[in-house]
């Protein structure tokens, strides 16, 4: 029993003892990248927190732009670098100085947010959408494979309110809203309107009120100029649902034009009387 003992003992020994090959390939360079670690001065995390304020990008946004470069940092890593803990002191005093220069570089070469609060640009960009009456969808579509991270998702976003009654988003791309916009431009206004805008439902309503016609009168003698115009259309764009909403907010341009322009020549119910 001695003896086995002693030879277990004597083989782990000759086991420890030899010399392991270098490693080689992905190995080496995590090794390599691992030994690479220094002291995190004030000057690198100063550094590092003016570049996020900047770019108001944060760790998991980091982390994505560098996941295919380096694998192995975590987005937690990269909150450690600025982080306190309850007693004032740093959580991390030592980084990889591969990693934090990969960050650096990353962060140098984006621009600053472009905030779509400023200059109107959200309200621009809205008033645009309304105007020629396209959604998110169609935007995608016309800008093409220029931009494959301008997805409808993205689109959504910036004109999209939360609970709250706050912005999904404040800020996106510059390069991006100006394709957005010059998109728009080269667009014809909407062969729909919006009944809600320029006081157009209210018009319609008065002129209907002063000459006492009904949907049905107006539709019939319409009818030679808009043959797709139904009495139920107009009766939908002067009635309210039990929710207090409109039933329709929107309507076809020719259809409105011809209907607002028979009923401003008509005489009022007390003349015709």
């Amino acid at each position: 029993m001695r003896r086995r003992v002693r030879w277990t003992y004597c083989r782990n020994r000759t086991a420890v003892t030899e010399k392991r090959k270098p490693p080689t390939g992905k190995t080496a360079k995590s090794v390599a990248r691992f030994k690479r670690r220094v002291n995190i001065t004030s000057d690198m995390r100063t550094s590092l927190e003016q570049a996020q304020k900047r770019t108001n990008l944060k760790a998991k946004a980091i982390r994505k732009g560098l996941r295919h470069r380096f694998p192995e940092l975590a987005w937690q890593t990269i909150n450690l670098w600025l982080a306190k803990s309850r007693t004032g002191h740093w959580k991390a005093r030592t980084c990889n100085r591969v990693h934090y220069d990969a960050v650096i570089r990353f962060l140098a070469k984006r621009t600053a947010p472009f905030h779509l609060d400023d200059e109107n640009r959200r309200d621009c960009l809205i008033q645009e959408m309304k105007r020629t009456r396209v959604g998110t969808t169609t935007i995608r579509k016309g800008i093409g494979k220029q931009y494959a991270e301008l997805t409808v998702g993205v689109l959504d976003t910036w004109i999209t309110r939360k609970a709250n009654n706050k912005w999904v988003t404040s800020t996106c791309r510059p390069e991006h809203y100006a394709a957005v916009m010059t998109y728009l431009a080269t667009l014809p206004d909407a062969f729909y309107l919006d009944l809600d805008g320029e006081n157009r439902r209210t018009k319609l309503i008065e002129e209907m009120r002063r000459t006492g016609l009904g949907a049905r009168a107006v539709c019939t003698r319409v009818k030679s100029q808009c043959p797709n115009l139904k009495w139920n259309m107009i009766s939908n764009w002067i009635t309210k649902k039990k929710n207090g909403h409109w039933i329709t907010s929107i309507c076809h341009r020719d259809h409105y034009q011809a209907v607002l322009a028979y009923l401003t020549h008509q005489p009022s119910k007390l003349a015709r009387t």
